[in-house]
């Protein structure tokens, strides 16, 4: 599982360890400005540098429907 970095500064580079090689198809993940989360208020979206694989990230609703 892959943890969301905010940095405050820009330029900032953010480095982690992998434990294992990057597989596509294990790649998932959750738009964090869903208002289901109750999270993206503490964040300035407008400011915001997301790449095109975390923008395109479904809904809390989208995900759920496929264990219905």
């Amino acid at each position: 599982m892959t943890m969301p970095f905010v940095t405050h500064e820009p330029d900032t580079e953010v480095l982690y360890k992998a434990t294992a090689p990057y597989a596509p198809e294990n790649d998932h993940g959750l738009a964090f400005d869903d208002p289901a989360l109750g999270i993206a208020g503490a964040l300035p979206l407008t400011s915001l540098t997301l790449s095109d694989k975390d923008r395109k990230h479904p809904r809390l609703a989208e995900m759920l429907r496929f264990f219905d």
